[in-house]
């Protein structure tokens, strides 16, 4: 949930992007503002994926053997 959360703070919407090109097309002065904006936007989003990923527990892998080893079969 708080993930969801965040990801909606930092990312910025399709709709939104879209828009921002579509201005930048019509506004070259900004276009280099709001290309820096939405990849700093993409390398944060990029950077919570990847301590989420961190701090997710390890999957339990246990094969089919040491399972049957472990119930004794």
């Amino acid at each position: 949930m708080l993930e969801s959360r965040a990801m909606r703070l930092i990312a910025v919407p399709p709709e939104i992007e879209a828009v921002l090109c579509l201005y930048a097309k019509h506004h070259p002065e900004d276009v280099s503002g709001i290309e820096k904006v939405l990849s700093f936007r993409k390398r944060v989003r990029a950077e919570f994926d990847r301590l989420v990923h961190e701090s997710e527990p390890p999957a339990l892998e246990v094969s089919i053997g040491e399972f049957r080893k472990s119930a004794g079969e």
